[in-house]
């Protein structure tokens, strides 16, 4: 099973394979990842002083970026940059449908 990461500058997922591990940067890239629960999605931060965080939401949730800046306020964490990005099952499988399209028109 191939390993997929959101390329944070298009938001476009691609496969590990497609990537230049040389520009693997924490701050350019983050895992995409397949969660077990419809209509969840899970952050996952890299903060300051080596702690990592999850904040989950629903995904229709009109609060979510004020409620994840009283999570991170409330733990006295500074987020750095997204670690991995989880979302529902059927999300996951029409992302990497499209990545794994592209990287076999792209052979």
């Amino acid at each position: 099973m191939s390993e997929y990461y959101v390329d944070a500058r298009t938001r476009e997922v691609v496969c590990k394979e497609q990537l230049d591990l040389n520009m693997l940067a924490p701050e350019l890239y983050y895992e995409y990842r397949c969660g077990v629960l419809d209509g969840v999605i899970t952050e996952t931060w890299y903060c300051g002083n080596d702690e990592v965080l999850d904040f989950c939401t629903t995904i229709n949730n009109p609060y979510k970026d004020k409620e994840r800046s009283m999570h991170f306020k409330r733990h006295g964490a500074s987020p750095l940059y997204l670690l991995a990005y989880t979302v529902p099952p059927k999300w996951y499988e029409e992302m990497t449908v499209e990545a794994r399209n592209r990287t076999l028109s792209d052979k």
